[in-house]
């Protein structure tokens, strides 16, 4: 049993735990071997950080080209920490990317849903309904559809590090605890909420300045060119606070 084992990082050979002696008959140390030593030492009970981080600079003062490589609790895993933290920014990569191929399936939802609507929106036009009338009506419309998906992704979310938990347990050497994290369940129902608005502006756009005739002959939303600038820089505009909310917080 070897509880501090994950300070090691991950090894592909068997270990092998040989004494001193057996290690010098061996023969495997000699001029030129790549041998690593590494030392643990045992502090008296209750000792601060503070007083950690005097002994380990005062050791470094003192053996300035000794070589040494000093680890104290608070960072006990560098090389650990660091392949966190890259699986980290490769997972918000997947998630990003997972993000505009969604958005790009939102668009799509939404321009098909507005094709199916066209009866009604040529309806609302010729009544003398103006077209913001028309885009604030299925832009709440497509909110609320919005919000149920982001409400069942957020439960999901919520729910995974209570199962992960239960698997990991006997997996990983230290203790798998699940909990709740409301700022990071927070910023995905954030996100989710400006991709929708992101990606089904321009379709809404488009819908908002067809002309009842084209609707009531189905000439459709395609090939109307691009929307009014207003919707177009929106758009863009919810893009680059994404980018920037990802790059902030990744």
């Amino acid at each position: 049993n070897e509880p501090d084992a994950v300070s090691d990082g991950f090894g592909f050979a068997p270990r092998l735990l040989i004494s001193t002696g057996g290690l010098a008959a061996s023969g495997l140390i000699q001029p030129g071997s790549l041998v690593e030593n590494a030392y643990k030492v045992r502090l008296p009970g209750g000792t601060g950080e503070a007083r950690i981080k005097a002994i380990q600079d005062q050791a470094a003062e003192d053996f300035p080209e000794s070589g040494w490589s000093i680890r104290t609790r608070s960072n006990a895993a560098p090389a650990l920490s660091s392949n966190i933290e890259r699986f980290s920014q490769f997972l918000t990569l997947v998630g990003l990317t997972a993000l505009v191929v969604g958005g790009i399936g939102v668009a799509n939802a939404v321009r098909a849903y507005l094709d199916g609507k066209r009866g009604v929106i040529a309806t609302f036009k010729s009544l003398g309904a103006s077209g913001g009338f028309v885009f604030a009506v299925y832009l709440v419309q497509i909110l609320m559809i919005a919000a149920l998906g982001i409400t069942l992704g957020v439960v999901l979310g919520a729910l995974m590090p209570f199962a992960a938990s239960a698997v990991l347990q006997s997996v990983i050497p230290v203790p798998a605890e699940g909990g709740f994290y409301p700022g990071a369940l927070g910023m995905a129902a954030l996100f989710g909420l400006l991709v929708t608005l992101a990606f089904a502006l321009l379709p809404l756009g488009r819908a908002r300045d067809v002309p009842a005739t084209a609707l009531f002959r189905e000439m459709g939303f395609e090939g109307r060119g691009f929307p009014r600038p207003l919707y177009t820089a929106a758009a863009l505009g919810i893009a680059l606070l994404l980018a920037a909310l990802a790059i902030l917080f990744s």
